[in-house]
């Protein structure tokens, strides 16, 4: 329930939660609508219009089917991972930690989903941001800590060292796994012009994601797309396929484009 208060007061008041059926989760799901009737039977008329909307449904996967539940599972896991590593054995105060906690936070939700628009010329993209607060979620420049964790001395420089390290290592894997080589046993659609992707292995920020707009694209000796043509906000840059990673197409980004 506490968990839940901290996430109302940041996010404001889901409509549906979807989660496992382990028992304190089932248990939060029974106080909340024993509150909402409680209130529902207190409250006159008018105010029960004014609050009915708050009324909060929360869904569960079957019992032992973890599976089920594997696109947050897989989240989980690979933050609880990269965080280990990271930090190993350093002790932070609570106010650390939290901190700590917040800025990974922001990084995961600035990764890029798909394209906002399908225009070449526009380089966005929807990021779990968007569904939160409205926007990318932008956090002030500032330099990376490039020195050794174990060598800082500063407390607030050390933790930002430590969350750039977690960004760096997340960010890769993350990369890894939408851009996956499975073995060749059917073929794969090749890049197109008007495709949005992430270029990989660029040093920024850890809330930053470099995109480009596939504007032109060249073919080897198999007829398979090998390298790419990119418009980027710093310019045209050229890039072979496996250094990148395509995001998923919008509708109106149809198989008719034609090649270059």
């Amino acid at each position: 329930m506490a968990a839940l208060a901290r996430f109302v007061s940041r996010r404001g008041c889901p409509s549906q939660i979807f989660s496992d059926n382990s028992r304190n989760f089932v248990g939060a799901a029974r106080q909340i609508d024993a509150s909402f009737l409680a209130l529902i039977k207190e409250v006159r008329e008018d105010v029960i219009a004014q609050y009915g909307y708050q009324k909060l449904s929360w869904h569960f996967i079957p019992s032992a089917a973890p599976p089920m539940g594997g696109l947050w599972e897989a989240g989980v896991k690979s933050f609880k991972m990269h965080l280990k590593k990271v930090s190993g054995q350093i002790k932070h105060t609570f106010e650390e930690f939290s901190t700590l906690l917040a800025t990974i936070e922001a990084c995961l939700n600035s990764r890029p989903l798909a394209a906002l628009l399908d225009e070449v010329e526009d380089l966005s993209a929807l990021t779990p941001g968007h569904f939160l607060i409205g926007a990318p979620i932008l956090t002030p420049a500032e330099p990376e800590e490039v020195a050794p964790v174990d060598s800082i001395l500063n407390r607030w420089r050390k933790l930002k060292a430590l969350q750039h390290e977690f960004c760096r290592r997340w960010k890769e894997e993350h990369l890894r796994e939408l851009n996956k080589r499975n073995k060749w046993k059917c073929p794969q659609d090749d890049v197109r012009v008007n495709d949005l992707v992430v270029i990989k292995n660029e040093p920024l920020h850890s809330n930053e994601w470099r995109l480009g707009r596939v504007i032109k694209v060249f073919r080897g000796s198999d007829d398979r797309v090998r390298v790419v043509e990119l418009k980027t906000q710093s310019g045209q840059i050229t890039r072979p396929v496996h250094k990148m990673v395509l995001l998923p197409r919008g509708s109106s980004n149809k198989d008719t484009i034609s090649d270059h």
